[in-house]
C-alpha cells in the first residue's frame, strides 16, 4: 500500500476528519437540493459520487461514514489496492470515472462495478468477452467529447449513435447513459451548453435506439449545480469534499 496516498490518521478516520467531512457532504448535499429546486427535480434522483482518487483509506472511510456509498476512482493502480482493502464496506459502489485502456479492462473488472470512460468499440468488445466470460453485467457510460476539446477523451457527438448501438447490442453490457466533462472555465454559459447538449443527444439516443437511458454523468466540484440544473443524475466530486 506504499504508493497509496496516505493521512496522519492512518486508514482509519480521526473524529476531526469525520466531522469535517461529513460537513462538506453536507454542504454539497444542501448544493444539490437548491439545483433541484430551481430545475424542478427530485434531489432523490442524484447520485454523489466521491472522487477518491487523490486521497487515502481514513478519508474514504470518513466518506462512508457521512453516507456516501459511490466512490469514483481514475487508475486502475491505485483504486483496485483501495477497493481490495476496503472490502469490508460491502454496500459500496465503485466507479472507474477514468480513461480505461483495452489491455486494463481485465483487471478493472476484478473491483469496479461502474464504467465511465467507455468510448471506443474495442474496449467495448473487450468488456463484452469479459462479461460472457464471467457471467456478469456491467455498468456502463459511454463517454462523449461534447465540447470538441482536443485535450479530452471520448467520441464525438456524431458517432455516438454507432457506439451505443454496439453497447445495447452486446448483451451483457447495461448502457446506463452518457458521461462528459466540461471545459475548464469561468464561462457558466459555456459549460451549460455542453451540459445540456450532452442530454439533448441522450434523448436523441434513446429515440434512436428506443431504449431508456436514465442516467448522465456529468458535473465536478466546479460545476455540479449547474449539471443538475441541465439534468445530471450523477456527480462526481471530489475536491469539494476533502476542503
Amino acid at each position: 500500500m506504499a504508493d497509496l496516498p496516505q493521512t496522519s490518521s492512518g486508514e482509519y478516520p480521526a473524529p476531526a476528519l469525520i466531522d469535517r467531512i461529513s460537513a462538506n457532504v453536507a454542504g454539497i448535499r444542501n448544493r444539490i437540493e437548491h439545483s433541484c429546486e430551481r430545475s424542478g427535480r427530485k434531489t432523490e434522483d442524484i447520485t454523489l459520487v466521491g472522487v477518491t482518487k487523490t486521497v487515502g483509506l481514513a478519508e474514504i472511510r470518513a466518506l462512508y461514514q457521512a453516507g456516501i456509498r459511490d466512490f469514483g476512482e481514475n487508475r486502475i493502480e491505485v483504486g483496485l489496492p483501495k477497493v481490495e482493502t476496503l472490502s469490508d464496506l460491502a454496500d459500496v459502489n465503485w466507479h472507474m470515472i477514468g480513461h480505461l485502456q483495452r489491455n486494463k479492462a481485465a483487471k478493472a473488472v476484478n473491483g469496479f462495478h461502474v464504467f465511465h470512460g467507455v468510448e471506443s468499440s474495442k474496449l467495448v468488445e473487450k468488456l463484452t468477452e469479459l462479461a460472457v466470460q464471467s457471467k456478469s453485467r456491467y455498468d456502463v457510460f459511454l463517454e462523449v467529447n461534447i465540447a470538441g476539446e482536443d485535450n479530452k477523451y471520448g467520441v464525438q457527438p456524431e458517432a455516438a449513435v454507432v457506439l451505443a448501438r454496439q453497447i445495447l447490442q452486446a448483451g451483457n453490457l447495461r448502457l446506463r447513459g452518457l458521461m462528459t466533462m466540461a471545459p475548464f472555465t469561468d464561462d457558466t454559459d459555456l459549460i451549460r451548453s455542453v451540459f445540456r447538449g450532452l442530454r439533448q443527444l441522450r434523448d436523441t439516443l434513446q429515440q434512436n435506439a428506443g431504449e431508456h437511458l436514465p442516467d448522465l454523468s456529468m458535473g465536478m466540484s466546479g460545476d455540479f449545480e449547474i449539471a443538475v440544473e441541465e439534468g445530471s443524475t450523477l456527480v462526481r466530486v471530489g475536491t469539494a469534499l476533502f476542503a
